[in-house]
């Protein structure tokens, strides 16, 4: 169009001619692009996209803490059943597994182990169990109610189905709370299924000892529930005239009408 207009018949330099191919060629190339771009799009929307499947389990096990020396929650941190790896503080745990394998007969056997507690430190007065956490005395709760600092209170390994320890202050969850840290005692509570242990010890010092843990469901219907534990211990220490008897007697009744609803009630004499 240009050369009928100026009549000019002089021929065109090469940069000239390459220049005029590129303009006619790009709008037919980003047309293409653009039709092509348009069919992907449509061809992808017309094919439904599937998800991975999720899966929920909404039972989980009561006792596998229980069965296990690895705990995998924790029920005093939140006043509920809480994973140990999203309760924000220093906690351990001590499964009933545990205590029967290091056969702990007394509090202190059962956190000697535990990171950041020292017990023992009287030597060998038997009279009570003493232990601090982190330099202090520790509050101690039996599930989740408190009993007060632990100065001088005896209790019993054999009636609980685990000791948790929170290491820090934790006033938040119960009130005032000793700065070292806190335990519960988590009782053996009745469940709706058939548990029976038995044992006899004897040992050094003329040890021994009895126990007695049964359990099942007292109807049908699976709303009634009963456990008994008991434990009698006739012994002594590594010195003379000194006396390590224990007599322990355990029984709970749990009532559970819906899922969503129980009581329990535990009553224990502990000599």
């Amino acid at each position: 169009m240009t050369e009928s207009k100026t009549g000019l018949n002089k021929p065109r330099a090469p940069w000239q001619r390459t220049t005029t191919v590129f303009l006619c060629c790009a709008p037919l190339v980003a047309a293409s692009m653009s039709t092509s771009a348009q069919e992907t799009g449509k061809a992808n929307n017309d094919q439904p996209y599937r998800l991975a499947p999720v899966i929920v389990n909404a039972q989980a096990n009561a006792d596998d803490d229980a069965n296990s020396v690895v705990a995998k929650e924790l029920w005093v941190g939140g006043k509920v059943a809480t994973s140990l790896l999203d309760t924000p503080a220093s906690v351990s745990v001590v499964t009933q597994k545990e205590i029967e394998q290091r056969s702990a007969s007394t509090t202190e056997e059962v956190l000697q182990y535990t990171p950041g507690v020292i017990t023992d430190y009287y030597g060998t007065d038997d009279r009570n169990d003493y232990f601090t956490i982190r330099g202090f005395q520790a509050t101690t709760y039996r599930d989740g109610l408190t009993l007060g600092s632990m100065r001088g209170v005896r209790e019993e390994p054999f009636a609980y189905e685990r000791v948790e320890v929170l290491r820090g202050a934790n006033s938040t969850l119960f009130g005032p709370a000793d700065p070292g840290g806190s335990v519960n005692f988590v009782s053996k509570r009745p469940r709706f299924e058939r548990i029976g242990q038995g044992y006899l010890t004897y040992g050094s010092f003329d040890h021994k000892e009895a126990g007695l843990d049964v359990g099942d469901s007292l109807n049908e219907n699976e709303t009634l529930a009963y456990r008994l534990t008991g434990k009698i211990q006739d012994s002594e220490r590594e010195y003379d005239y000194s006396r390590d008897d224990n007599e322990f007697v355990m029984g709970g009744l749990t009532w559970e009408p819906t899922v969503f609803t129980s009581a329990t009630v535990i009553l224990d004499h502990l000599k």
